[in-house]
């Protein structure tokens, strides 16, 4: 069973995570829109099946499922904020996944991402970078369930 089975939580909120200004900023989040994430909780659960993997992301009481086969540069998809989404995942370790995420904003803009979700223990530690600008953002999450 893949480390990463179960339902995970943030340990604080989007805002209190290390750097959540400077990557909204380079990401072109609008005040607004660091409102509405600066206060919520994100929680993601993985359902493993070999290589298809399907996420059921939560933010707030917003939620959505996506699946995505590892290692292959999956079908484009629309994400919560309604931005269509490109996402190439790869497990380089039993215990590290990284998704390539190329995003279009609302303004015809690409921009592409890489999370990096490391878990150690019941701890996944997550770092999403604005790779045009080497922006940074990182947050923990704990495992609820396995």
């Amino acid at each position: 069973m893949s480390v990463f089975q179960g339902k995970w939580i943030d340990d604080k909120t989007t805002g209190e995570s290390e750097n959540f200004d400077g990557f909204c900023d380079a990401m072109g989040v609008t005040s607004d829109g660091k409102n509405m994430y600066k206060d919520v909780k994100m929680g993601i659960q993985y359902i493993v099946e070999g290589d298809t993997w399907t996420y059921d992301l939560t933010i707030g009481d917003t939620a959505q499922a996506y699946t995505l086969r590892i290692g292959v540069t999956n079908q484009e998809d629309v994400d919560m904020e309604g931005n269509r989404i490109v996402t190439t995942p790869t497990l380089e370790q039993p215990n590290k996944l990284v998704e390539l995420t190329d995003t279009w904003l609302p303004s015809g803009q690409k921009v592409t991402t890489r999370m990096e979700r490391t878990v150690v223990g019941d701890t996944m530690n997550c770092a999403i970078t604005h790779l045009e600008s080497g922006q940074t953002m990182t947050f923990n999450m704990t495992r609820m369930t396995s």
